[in-house]
């Protein structure tokens, strides 16, 4: 987050709970935050802000299916370059996007609407130019008051695993903190910055990799592309799909091809030592990746 970008915080105390999965409530949140942040370039303010709010029959009309009633308001504002008249009805569709070449895939905003609409809520977006934009989210609650926040249920310790990994994704912090936490699991780790590059890798150093894993939604060659292009060189090549997206749609295309397993973003520590030992099987060869200088 740029440092000339200030954040505010506004929660209302006391909100019932919401019905929905964690990881995809927290990704829509995270892809709002980061649409606001590129939204301001040169600095400014993002607001986040929650609620509870009445949504009568005139404000439901605005929204294809919704029941009048009481909802869970979360909202994300920024003080940024704003949204054109035209394209606010085209900002929730799947690889529109305003931003430069190579900055932005278009998939941002239309996984928030999927999430919200998955989870029986609402968005609505308000925008000028110069004015900032204003994302409001209503989400139907349970009725009962938040569980107390709670650790995960252990899982046991994460095992300690032998093999080679190849990690292709185009973000560099996937790859920072994923790579060292495979490496913490006991993994060597090749790493390629997008399709392309994991191509490559494969070809020259193929026979030592155990498991690839790689992003969804990459540049130059994404990841469906570029599994399809590995498994011509080895058709019993063994490999996770990573993304942030839900198990349906396009994913369950991609899986369907023969990938070996699915992994869903952001995961912890146990969740990636889990999907990696399914994937690689404990009866796999462990060869290393070479010599270190190797494993970059």
């Amino acid at each position: 987050m740029d440092k000339r970008i200030r954040i505010r915080k506004s929660f209302a105390a006391d909100l019932p709970a919401v019905d929905g999965d964690p990881t995809q409530l927290q990704q829509f949140l995270l892809n709002l935050a980061m649409n606001a942040r590129d939204a301001m370039p040169e600095g400014g303010e993002m607001t986040i802000s929650t609620g509870l709010q009445e949504l009568d029959e005139k404000a439901c009309a605005r929204f294809s299916g919704a029941a009048p009633g009481r909802y869970v308001r979360i909202q994300v504002a920024d003080t940024g370059v704003g949204i054109p008249d035209g394209n606010l009805e085209k900002i929730f569709d799947p690889f529109f996007t305003t931003k430069e070449q190579g900055k932005g895939t278009g998939l941002g905003l239309s996984m928030v609407f999927g999430i919200v609409k998955n989870h029986g809520g609402h968005i609505d977006v308000q925008s000028s130019v110069g004015g900032g934009s204003r994302f409001t989210v209503y989400l139907p609650h349970s009725g009962s008051a938040p569980k107390e926040e709670s650790e995960p249920p252990a899982e046991g310790e994460p095992g300690k695993g032998k093999g080679c990994v190849l990690l292709i994704d185009d973000q560099d912090a996937v790859r920072d903190v994923c790579g060292a936490m495979l490496q913490n699991l006991g993994y060597t780790v090749m790493k390629a910055v997008d399709g392309l590059e994991g191509v490559e890798r494969y070809r020259r150093f193929g026979r030592r990799i155990d498991l690839v894993i790689v992003d969804m939604v990459m540049p130059n060659l994404g990841g469906r592309d570029c599994f399809r292009r590995i498994k011509a060189m080895n058709p019993d090549v063994r490999v996770l799909l990573a993304s942030g997206f839900s198990m349906d749609g396009a994913v369950q295309e991609i899986m369907n091809e023969g990938i070996t397993g699915f992994l869903q973003k952001p995961f912890r520590l146990d969740q990636l030592s889990h999907a990696v030992e399914k994937a690689m099987d404990r009866d796999m060869r462990s060869a290393a990746c070479g010599n270190p200088e190797t494993a970059v």
